[in-house]
């Protein structure tokens, strides 16, 4: 339980710090001028998140840590995930991502969520020069969750593991959350998001879902001038 809660901490303090990163970033350019900004690009945040590089389709294989109901530590799982992002204008992308969740000591799932999101300040940031097109922003997404999920029967255990599960069942949901996506260096991203989650199969409806997601992200390398 202390090592769950020292995780849910950590992804707290880290979302605060990106987010404190994004308003230094902010505060530097207050007045724009030439060599104001050539000193941001000279920055070390803008070449580890590698804010020049412009991409609009990117492969993504990692891994997940997602924690629902926080505060009430219901429910910690983690998960694989392969997929894609790809973004038809730079303020939008559509995110495919297939799941697996492997056994714990509660169930197993495989999921497919598909996500529209919205980077609200990409535009901007590109018109000043500050970013190119590419992933590396804030956003805010509506996802749909596919999911299908056996769980451990715990009434008629059974010794061997794979005859130790109840049936397959359909589990669909629907998110909608705020997020902070970055690249680091260059074949690598990291993506933390707050969402709010409604289980339609179970008529159950998430507050607070977070998730952390760390892998790597492959794309076309074009810099930005």
């Amino acid at each position: 339980m202390k090592k769950i809660k020292r995780i849910v901490i950590n992804s707290f303090m880290m979302l605060f710090f990106l987010a404190s990163i994004k308003g230094q970033e902010d505060s530097l350019l207050v007045r724009q001028n030439d060599s104001l900004l050539t000193a941001y690009k000279n920055g070390k945040l803008y070449r580890l998140f590698q804010m020049d590089r412009e991409e609009t389709f990117m492969i993504k294989a990692g891994s997940e840590l997602a924690v629902s109901s926080p505060i009430l530590m219901e429910n910690t799982q983690g998960a694989l995930f392969v997929g894609f992002d790809i973004k038809p204008e730079p303020s939008l992308s559509v995110e495919n991502l297939l799941f697996y969740s492997p056994s714990r000591s509660r169930s197993e799932s495989f999921s497919l969520s598909s996500s529209i999101k919205y980077y609200y300040d990409i535009r901007k940031r590109i018109f000043e020069g500050r970013s190119a097109n590419n992933f590396s922003a804030d956003y805010i997404k509506f996802s749909i969750q596919q999911s299908i999920v056996r769980d451990v029967d715990l009434l008629n255990w059974n010794p061997d593991p794979h005859n130790n599960y109840t049936g397959w069942r359909y589990e669909p949901a629907l998110m909608i959350g705020y997020g902070i996506q970055r690249r680091l260096w260059p074949y690598t991203f990291m993506d933390f998001s707050v969402s709010s989650r409604y289980n339609i199969a179970k008529v159950e409806f998430e507050l607070v879902f977070l998730s952390l997601k760390f892998g790597f992200g492959l794309s076309k390398i074009k810099k930005h001038e």
